[in-house]
């Protein structure tokens, strides 16, 4: 399991990159107990940015009941890794 946990960090540091490039903020932290909406300036807006790039940067398409799971950073992660690596 550590080679997954290890691959789910570079994932999370990735979505930050994703989330710092959309909102213009270098500074912008994420963890996996965060809720999205703890982030600075989110709104559905950024929330739809940041999904798109998602997508696009791992290649996957999320549908409409994952979209609305998105409440915490670890909800997100968990989503992206289901399609990353399904079981």
């Amino acid at each position: 399991m550590p080679a997954l946990e290890a691959e789910r960090s570079v994932w999370l540091r990735e979505i930050q990159a994703i989330v710092r490039a959309v909102l213009g903020d270098a500074a912008v932290s994420l963890r996996e107990e965060m809720f999205l909406e703890e982030v600075a300036d989110w709104d559905s807006l950024v929330q739809t940015q940041t999904v798109v790039a998602i997508e696009q940067r791992f290649n996957v398409l999320f549908d409409l009941d994952e979209l609305a799971a998105f409440s915490t950073v670890g909800a997100l992660l968990d989503t992206v890794q289901r399609k990353l690596r399904p079981a």
